[in-house]
């Protein structure tokens, strides 16, 4: 899906969202500098950015909260004609994160270190020290 395939993510939709999500769209404004329609806003030490799920390609609009200090944090798919959550799509998305990461895991590590660890993890032992 290229950019332009993207239906166009208007305020309303994006307030819309919001109010869904973190119960409120005050603060939402759109982001001017970047392609595709984005809109964000922050509460206090939270960051809220809605745009199309542009990287996972799923075609939903996608609500990502995270924190200003920290990495990493929550991101939501909502059908773009519904604005009901796409739990199928989430779904998905987590299954590609996690390929990537475990793909992520072996490049950095090398195949039969990678292996000898799944090795090890088939241990009772190796269990017991997971507690």
């Amino acid at each position: 899906m290229d950019e332009k395939a993207f239906p166009r993510l208007t305020k309303k939709t994006a307030q819309a969202l919001a109010v869904q999500v973190v119960g409120t769209a005050k603060g939402l404004t759109k982001v001017k500098h970047l392609a595709i329609d984005t809109y964000e806003m922050q509460m206090g030490e939270l960051i809220v950015t809605i745009q199309h799920d542009w990287y996972g390609k799923s075609g939903c609009i996608m609500v990502s909260v995270s924190s200003a200090c920290h990495s990493g944090g929550l991101n939501l798919l909502f059908d773009p004609e519904t604005l009901k959550e796409d739990f199928k799509a989430e779904g998905k998305r987590e299954r590609q994160n996690r390929r990537e990461s475990l793909q992520e895991w072996v490049w950095d590590n090398g195949v039969e270190k990678c292996k000898a660890e799944i090795d090890k993890a088939d241990k009772p032992e190796y269990l017991q020290g997971v507690k």
